[in-house]
């Protein structure tokens, strides 16, 4: 309901071993109308899944995009273990920077992508996102998302 009162339409995937799934909003990066609205959206998905005991990350580790709800996931102090054990292993933030720790939403945001080339690993040639049809409406998918 969350996603479809943004005008997002939402996509379902998960992992029953693990007793996670993953919510994977089908929208049109190009359009900076549909990016505005990953804040606002993310910020009470967050409230919502922490409300209910759920972890932001399952599986996938924080990113850039979550890195700003790190510590309302973990609190102050485990934050600052984070940000202790990066400072040991990468003193001058080279690996991933912004990730985890030390990062905001707008440095995130700068990083959305809003347009992908996928390879075909069979002609190895560069060929354009895979284009699906839900309910009379299309959409194009990186192949990352099946």
């Amino acid at each position: 309901n969350l996603l479809k009162s943004h005008g997002i339409k939402p996509t379902l995937a998960g992992h029953a071993g693990d007793g996670n799934f993953h919510v994977i909003p089908l929208m049109d990066l190009k359009d900076k109308k549909e990016r505005d609205k990953i804040p606002v959206v993310l910020k009470d998905f967050v409230d919502l899944v922490l409300a209910h005991g759920g972890t932001i990350t399952a599986e996938h580790n924080d990113g850039l995009i979550r890195t700003s709800f790190v510590e309302k996931q973990y609190g102050p102090k485990m934050t600052r273990l984070f940000e202790k054990v990066k400072d040991i292993f990468d003193p001058q933030n080279v690996f991933n920077p912004g990730k985890k720790v030390y990062g905001d939403f707008k440095f995130a945001m700068k990083h959305v992508k809003t347009k992908w080339i996928i390879k075909n690993e069979r002609s190895r040639e560069s060929t354009s996102l895979i284009q699906i049809n839900i309910q009379g409406e299309s959409y194009l998918c990186a192949q990352s998302f099946f």
